[in-house]
């Protein structure tokens, strides 16, 4: 407890003894008077024994008024009782407990005498005046009533501090204190004289207490502020138990700064709320008077014609939607509800506009009726399909299905087809045709990043700025009830605490159902069942079971190099030409980008399923070559892209500025092309400067290994991505350990058990392997090492000492490893640590496809002898051997094919899946050879084969 402001020798002193008086839910401040009626027994003891002391008339008698802390389980009651505190305990540290720190001293005022109306008993009515604030230590007694043993925090005079020698407290009168005290003093006046003008007329004491804070002493005006404004008992126990008077003015003067922002911004809401009821009581009467002008003139016509004129024509729009006759009956009640209303009713806008969404919704209107041109013939579709696309057989045959059935059943119900596929592979090129084909209107509405059930069902119209889903709104804006609506990014919806989404499309993607779908704004029925539902998703994982289920899931592959390097033949190049100005008036390109350019963009520069990254590479190849030929028009520069080569070395403007870095590729490419009818053409070196070196032939070329400097424990996987598949490296090392198996490379808990599985398979097999050296009939322990690479038996080590291999992998085998204890029947992690790593470790893996690679690259690491460079594998292992099944197989083999790779493993029973979904194209250019077991891939992954000691069945 701080005590700063200690009480002066000369005046008159507290006693150190003080009887107290328990306060509930109210604070006695310095300077205040406070009245109480007390009945509870010790308070009525307390007074009779002041009464008995005859100090009461002399006004010199004291008691201690102390709040009690709040305590919500205990504090129960109300009234007379609970202001006076209650039931206490009679404990002394309970109730030392239940009374806070620091009280008042109070003097009696007055007395009276009354009766309890309760139980008869006798009661008193005190009028107490705060004097000086008291440090309650301890309880000396609590019977008859409390009394505790105190003391005095500060000055029980009411008038300055000042004693009669002229110091205030032990400190010099001039002091920077006392002077600091003094000015912040005026300062609390001002501010509390401006509040208390403001509330001259809402409270009556409020003139006293100014006359007060004039007369009042520096150390008092605070308590005095306080006690008079603040009800709030926090504030007043926070201001109580401050003992320095600057703090408590500082504290007094932040309610103040409160009470009077509190002022002004009631004071500005009833002036704007007051300026608004004037301008429309203003606007009322003038038109009124406007109206009566008119009326005496002979002009114009009355205002409640005009609105019920527009009444009308609004009644006469939603009757020519023709409308069901339950929507009808209510949009006319609700016109009968809003002839009733004034403009000004609150819901006059809202019920307007939604007549106004009733009436412009196309109830029956189709699109044979509204758009020329009949659908096209089914041989017609076809070619639609082919103009825009490029392979996709599978696809596009079932549309041409789901477009004759259609044609010969218009009123079935079709099924919602949903194109799935990596980005940029035409999806919604895809939904594009098969409107143009239907003659219909195309709608496309994303889902991506929808939350809100609302963005479906639309709002409820009790909500401000209701409006109704984007369902409803997509098919006010095509004007038809039938129109090709496409659900853009269907896996990419959310959910939260304002609803699921997919859960609302359920009943909009079911045929059975969505014949009468109920917006949340509209409130009747519409019937979506005559609408052509498609939609697109990239991760069919993400798409919930049920919306999944109705549904037919179309894929869409990606693109094999080949297809790319048609497709931008064909589609993309025309359209960057045209795009950045590259196309004469007379459609001549000023620009000519050929196939071998377009190969080396494909290989070098995108790895990518569809051709996104291809049309933004093309493009920057374009805003070069547009950069020289706006240069060449202008006159800027010295070289023209139609000029036969004169100056065609000239790479820098008039002034000597070079305008881009590909300029003088550019200018080498004007001098051949004469070759090209004068058209500039895109080159190996345009490409480099404009593109940079290619990204994804020397990423891969750090992995890539051939036979002749192939690595033992290397292996090429395949893996499945959004985007694709890819080829993915599986690395295997054995090093000095306690029989460890470490993984890295970011992976998942599957693909960590796929590899304790392959390693647990290759333990388990070592001896068919030909891996455990001393344990292999025919070989003794000084033959270790001696077999060769075709016998298999020896393990690493032989290989290693071979002189056949040193000089391929043999130094790399030799670092470190040839120390390892020999393999012998003890075990092959007799000590001795392995680690997996698949590197590319920023991208995260999972899954069980790469347990088949493991295996190999175990295989390999333990026998020393390299897997095939163009030999890539795909598949989940058994602790059998037995090589399971997998997905996402037409992708993997479109990245084996991409990269180079000649032959492919994979499950036998994904045998059916290569031959309706892998594209022809990756079928002919790839080996590829379905295993059933282990040893089957063994077979193939290692040149010349692998050789099985034992049985390979039980492999």
């Amino acid at each position: 407890m701080s005590h700063v402001n200690q009480p002066n020798p000369t005046e008159q002193a507290l006693s150190p003894t003080l009887s107290i008086l328990p306060l509930k839910n109210r604070v006695l401040l310095p300077s205040g008077a406070m009245k109480l009626t007390l009945t509870r027994p010790r308070d009525v003891a307390l007074v009779d024994h002041a009464l008995a002391s005859g100090n009461v008339a002399s006004g010199s008698l004291f008691v201690g008024v102390v709040p009690l802390r709040r305590d919500e389980g205990l504090d129960t009651e109300s009234g007379t009782a609970s202001a006076l505190g209650g039931d206490l305990p009679d404990d002394v540290v309970d109730l030392r407990e239940r009374l806070h720190d620091v009280g008042v001293a109070a003097r009696i005022v007055q007395v009276a005498r009354t009766e309890n109306r309760g139980g008869g008993t006798r009661a008193y009515t005190l009028l107490l005046e705060g004097r000086c604030r008291f440090e309650l230590s301890r309880l000396v007694s609590v019977d008859p009533f409390l009394v505790a043993s105190v003391t005095q925090l500060d000055s029980l005079s009411t008038g300055s501090l000042t004693d009669n020698a002229g110091t205030s407290q032990g400190v010099s009168s001039s002091s920077p204190v006392d002077a600091e005290l003094a000015a912040m003093a005026a300062s609390f006046k001002l501010r509390a004289r401006e509040l208390v003008d403001k509330l001259e007329q809402r409270k009556g004491h409020a003139r006293r207490l100014k006359s007060m804070l004039t007369n009042a002493p520096a150390h008092r005006i605070a308590d005095l502020f306080v006690a008079a404004f603040e009800d709030d008992f926090e504030n007043r126990i926070e201001l109580l138990a401050m003992t320095c008077p600057k703090q408590r003015m500082a504290a007094s003067l932040a309610l103040i700064e409160k009470q009077l922002t509190s002022l002004r911004v009631n004071a500005d809401v009833a002036r704007r709320v007051q300026g608004k009821l004037s301008k429309t009581q203003r606007e009322f009467i003038l038109r009124q008077q406007m109206a009566a002008i008119k009326k005496e003139l002979g002009e114009g016509r009355d205002d409640n014609k005009d609105e019920e004129g527009d009444l009308d024509v609004l009644l006469a729009k939603v009757r020519g939607a023709n409308p069901p006759a339950d929507t009808l009956k209510a949009a006319e009640t609700e016109l009968r509800k809003l002839r009733k209303m004034t403009e000004q009713a609150p819901g006059f806008g809202s019920t307007r506009q939604w007549i106004e969404c009733i009436a412009s919704l196309p109830w029956s209107v189709e699109a044979a009726a509204s758009h020329a041109g009949p659908e096209r013939a089914i041989g017609e579709a076809r070619g639609v399909l082919d103009k825009k696309h490029y392979g996709l057989d599978r696809v596009k045959d079932r549309i041409v299905e789901y477009l004759a059935v259609r044609r010969l059943r218009p009123d079935a119900k079709p099924p919602i087809l949903c194109f799935l596929g990596p980005p940029g592979v035409g999806k919604t090129t895809l939904a594009r045709s098969i409107a143009e084909v239907l003659s219909r209107p195309f709608q496309r509405i994303s889902l991506g990043g929808v939350r809100d059930e609302a963005d479906i069902r639309g709002h409820r119209r009790t909500y401000v700025a209701s409006m109704p889903g984007r369902l409803i709104s997509g098919l006010k804006r095509v004007g038809v009830k039938d129109p090709v609506i496409l659900l853009d990014e269907l896996d990419k919806m959310g959910a939260d605490s304002r609803g699921d989404p997919a859960a609302a499309l359920l009943e909009v993607l079911d045929p059975e159902l969505n014949d009468a779908f109920v917006d949340h704004y509209l409130g009747v029925p519409f019937d979506l069942s005559r609408v052509t539902f498609l939609a697109t998703a990239n991760d069919a994982r993400t798409i919930p079971g049920p919306l999944r289920d109705r549904m037919e899931m179309i894929d869409v592959p990606g693109y094999t190099a080949e297809e790319k390097l048609h497709i931008a033949m064909q589609h993309v190049v025309p359209r960057v030409l045209e795009e950045h100005g590259l196309l004469t008036t007379a459609g001549t390109p000023r620009l000519s980008i050929g196939a071998e350019a377009i190969e080396t963009v494909v290989k070098g520069y995108t790895r990518e399923a569809g051709v996104r990254g291809l049309t933004r590479c093309l493009a920057s190849l374009c805003r070069a070559a547009a950069v020289h030929a706006a240069g060449a028009d202008d006159g800027s520069v010295g070289v023209s892209l139609d000029s036969n080569g004169v100056g065609a070395k000239d790479s820098q403007s008039r002034n000597g500025v070079s305008l881009h870095p590909a300029f003088r590729a550019m200018a080498n490419a004007m001098q051949s092309s004469s070759k090209h009818g004068g058209v500039p053409t895109v080159t190996q070196e345009l490409i480099s400067k404009v593109l940079g070196p290619p990204r994804y032939e020397s990423a891969n070329s750090d992995l890539r290994f051939t036979d002749a400097a192939a690595i033992p424990g290397v292996v090429a996987g395949l893996s499945w991505t959004p985007a694709g598949g890819d080829l993915m490296y599986i690395e295997a090392a054995v090093m000095p350990g306690k029989g460890d198996l470490q993984l890295t490379g970011q992976l998942g808990d599957v693909i960590k058990e796929s590899a304790r599985i392959a390693l647990s398979w290759v333990q388990s097999h070592a001896f068919a392997l030909g891996l455990s050296g001393g344990s292999i009939p025919g070989v003794g322990k000084g033959e270790r090492g001696n077999h060769t690479a075709g016998n298999v038996g020896g393990g690493m080590y032989a290989a290693s000492a071979s002189a056949d291999t040193q000089g391929s992998y043999g130094r790399i085998v030799a670092n470190g490893i040839d120390s390892l204890p020999p393999l012998g029947g003890e075990g092959l992690l007799r000590g001795r640590s392995v680690h997996i790593h698949l590197p590319q470790g920023a991208i995260p893996k999972d899954g069980p496809s790469a347990g088949v690679a493991m295996c190999c690259a175990l295989v390999s690491l333990f026998s020393g002898r390299p897997v095939r460079s163009d030999v890539a594998m795909t598949g989940e292992v058994s602790l059998r051997g037995l090589v399971l099944p997998v997905g996402g197989l037409k992708e993997k083999l479109i990245a084996a094919h991409v990269n180079g790779i000649k032959k492919v493993l994979i499950p036998f029973r994904n045998a059916v899946d290569v031959e309706h979904d892998v594209p022809q194209a990756t079928k002919l250019a790839l080996e590829i050879v379905p295993c059933a077991t282990m040893a089957d891939v063994l077979a193939h992954a290692f040149q010349g084969g692998y050789g099985i000691v034992g049985e390979r069945a039980r492999m």
